[in-house]
């Protein structure tokens, strides 16, 4: 019964922990496309959008690959950051 009821709880605990936390993604790519400088010094806003890159790639668990289609992703990742960095700099 005891190893029953351990099974169970590390099952829950699995559970819990292992799934993404969609809303927070949701969340934090939201920001992160509605992310504008508005007249901030660019530093700043580099600053806050390299944040929530940093907490959304926190937040999202990816097995570091090491194949030809992982670094393709990896730098269509880093491309992306680039255009959302550019949408949101002032004209």
């Amino acid at each position: 019964m005891l190893t029953w009821l351990k099974i169970k709880l590390w099952e829950n605990i699995k559970t819990r922990y292992v799934m993404p936390n969609i809303p927070k993604i949701h969340k934090l790519k939201a920001e992160i496309t509605s992310c504008k400088q508005n007249k901030q010094d660019v530093v700043d806003f580099f600053s806050r959008l390299m944040g929530l890159w940093s907490e959304l790639d926190n937040s999202i668990k990816i097995s570091p690959y090491k194949c030809e289609t992982a670094a393709k992703m990896a730098k269509y990742i880093e491309e992306e950051k680039v255009h959302q960095f550019l949408v949101g700099v002032d004209d």
